[in-house]
């Protein structure tokens, strides 16, 4: 989807692609030669725009991408991009020719599945790599270790099939490691029993951000980093010590200043009275472009680098604020919703605390009607700007 702001929106996302390749280049520090990185660019790379993430990311030392959905790996095909990509949840049999067709990696947890895949990619005359989940204690997807090897086992006997990845997935990182810990020790297992089975995948696969930060014995030789690419560690960020920072913001415009006097109410069901004159700003935007319903009465932004409170119900296409003890406010002054303003800043970390969510929900709720505005050098070399 075309994102750009092509028409002059004054409510906009901006994404910085600069800060985006210092951040990845920051983990790739703390991962170390040894271990490739796996960018996850899945649900619009976290609502900062799958294609350009994932070409900011490859330039910056990414060696394969991950998405959710066979549709999100067929846009990347179709847009140029020719490095692995990676389908993290399991399918179903009809759509395997589809992972076939445009190269696609895919994660199998059944025979039925696994040999559909097989006969597409032989069809095409093309080899047929496949990761296994292991599950080792999310209990979302994934194998146990006596069925993970039995699938192995099975699919490789079949010609030109290849165990690209064994992987699983962490339940905990970024939150406590103990149990997190008791994963790394099951995959470490496994790897044993498949070894003795004379089984070698090219990558193993358990860290996710969380584990970059805090869980080192869990990188083996690929991790797959996502929320963390974007200046957000985990749900637990502030003991995060990598220096990562936030690359998305949310801005706006003033469209119109109303002074209201005591007593009189703000936006629909009257949720908010004056306690004495104030002067209400209202921004043109709302729910409809993702800024969350319930910040209403609770959130606050930025105007004129100083902090104002937001009042009344959010409505679908418009957000109410109140300026009065900031001075000099005028229409068209430019709003932060998220992001920084002089010495203040807004982090999705905030909104999701003031509505009791995540982090993660508040940037990939972003609507798809917000154009995305692209800075940095980055942006120029990809003719974003």
């Amino acid at each position: 989807m075309n994102r750009q702001n092509l028409f002059g929106r004054p409510s906009f996302l901006r994404v910085d692609l600069d800060r985006l390749a210092r951040n990845i280049r920051i983990i790739k520090k703390r991962l170390g030669q040894a271990v490739e990185l796996m960018a996850v660019v899945k649900a619009e790379a976290y609502g900062h725009g799958a294609l350009p993430v994932a070409r900011v990311a490859l330039a910056a030392g990414a060696t394969s991408l991950g998405v959710a959905i066979v549709e999100e790996g067929i846009l990347l095909r179709r847009a140029g991009i020719k490095v692995p990509i990676v389908v993290f949840y399991p399918d179903f049999s009809y759509r395997a020719p589809l992972i076939a067709r445009y190269n696609l990696i895919p994660t199998v947890i059944d025979e039925k599945f696994g040999r559909s895949y097989w006969n597409a990619c032989q069809k095409l005359k093309k080899k047929a790599p496949f990761i296994v989940k292991l599950e080792t204690g999310l209990n979302r997807y994934g194998l146990p270790l006596s069925e993970a090897l039995k699938l192995t086992r099975s699919l490789l006997r079949l010609k030109g099939t290849e165990l690209w990845e064994l992987a699983s997935h962490l339940a905990t990182a970024g939150e406590e490691t103990g149990f997190a810990r008791l994963q790394v020790q099951r995959i470490k297992e496994a790897m044993k029993v498949f070894e003795n089975s004379g089984i070698r995948p090219r990558y193993v696969s358990l860290a996710n951000s969380g584990a970059v930060i805090d869980l080192p014995e869990s990188f083996f030789n690929l991790a797959r980093v996502g929320v963390l690419l974007f200046g957000y560690p985990s749900e637990t960020a502030a003991g995060s010590s990598l220096p990562v920072r936030p690359v998305m913001s949310l801005e706006s415009k003033i469209a119109q200043l109303k002074a209201i006097e005591a007593d009189e109410t703000v936006s629909y069901g009257r949720e908010f009275t004056a306690a004495s004159r104030r002067l209400i700003a209202t921004l043109p935007l709302g729910f409809s472009d993702g800024y969350p319903r319930h910040l209403g009465n609770k959130g606050w932004v930025l105007v004129r680098g100083q902090r104002a409170s937001v009042v009344g119900r959010i409505a679908m296409d418009a957000i109410m604020v109140d300026v009065s003890d900031i001075q000099g406010v005028r229409p068209g002054d430019r709003v932060v919703l998220l992001g920084e303003m002089g010495k203040e800043k807004i982090t999705a970390e905030d909104l999701a605390h003031w509505i009791d969510t995540s982090g993660y929900e508040i940037i990939t709720r972003m609507g798809t009607r917000l154009p995305i505005e692209y800075a940095g050098k980055a942006a120029r070399l990809l003719k974003l700007r």
